[in-house]
């Protein structure tokens, strides 16, 4: 059997290293990943276009400087704190609510955008086969984990209600960063960088995994293509179930 036969069949070894080859030409070591990382929205729940919903329905009530506000700022794809502290200034600079604080009117919009997403986010749909996938990392004994930007209580109660939270030895999320969350994950597991796989829908995600030098895995969805990144990229959980 030829080098390239067995590649279309995507496995291979080299000097007795397993190697999981996709298309494009990439591959990497499979023997060596003891950890797999996951991000969470539009990773392993289809939450992304909720979220941005939200948003949009929380600005709309103050009507065109609102909407105004959300199509200039949605884009840039903030964190929900900075998104609010910049919509509760442009409401009190233009005077869109009587005898408020922009701290207060703060406040109450992450409040109420937190509430909502909170009660969207059990109810959200989920990747193709990651329920099957995440079951077969656990049973293979890989320790898992997931690192995002997203509030760490929305993401227990989320995986709770999901029965999905048992297979996960921790949970990451904002206030600490994405490369802080591997370093941690890394000091606890006693292992290297390239002993990870971070799957991840995101730019950032695969940012975060050249910075900490691991595998990583692109998810493409409606929302996200990753067009600008070369990387391992898939569509449904099925199509690496076997490979680990």
């Amino acid at each position: 059997m030829t080098l390239m036969t067995v590649m279309k069949n995507k496995r291979f070894y080299i000097n007795n290293s397993f190697i999981l080859y996709f298309n494009k030409n990439l591959y990497f070591i499979m023997d060596k990943i003891k950890s797999v990382v996951f991000d969470f929205d539009d990773t392993i729940v289809l939450s992304e276009q909720m979220k941005q919903d939200v948003f949009y329905e929380i600005s709309s009530k103050y009507k065109q400087r609102g909407i105004e506000y959300y199509n200039n700022y949605i884009s840039k794809k903030p964190t929900r704190e900075q998104y609010f502290k910049g919509l509760s200034q442009h409401i009190i600079e233009h005077s869109l609510v009587d005898n408020k604080s922009s701290i207060y009117l703060y406040t109450l919009l992450l409040e109420e955008f937190s509430q909502k997403v909170s009660n969207n986010l059990k109810n959200s749909g989920e990747l193709p086969n990651v329920r099957l996938f995440i079951k077969y990392l656990f049973n293979k004994e890989y320790k898992l984990y997931i690192s995002s930007k997203s509030n760490e209580k929305d993401i227990i109660e989320t995986l709770k209600h999901k029965n999905l939270l048992k297979y996960f030895k921790g949970i990451y999320g904002l206030p600490n960063l994405k490369i802080e969350h591997f370093q941690h994950i890394q000091k606890l597991e006693n292992i290297k960088g390239d002993e990870i796989c971070f799957i991840g829908d995101s730019e950032s995600d695969y940012t975060t995994a050249c910075e900490v030098k691991c595998e990583f895995i692109g998810i493409i969805t409606n929302r996200n293509e990753l067009k600008d990144v070369i990387c391992n990229k898939i569509t449904d959980y099925n199509d690496v179930l076997n490979l680990f």
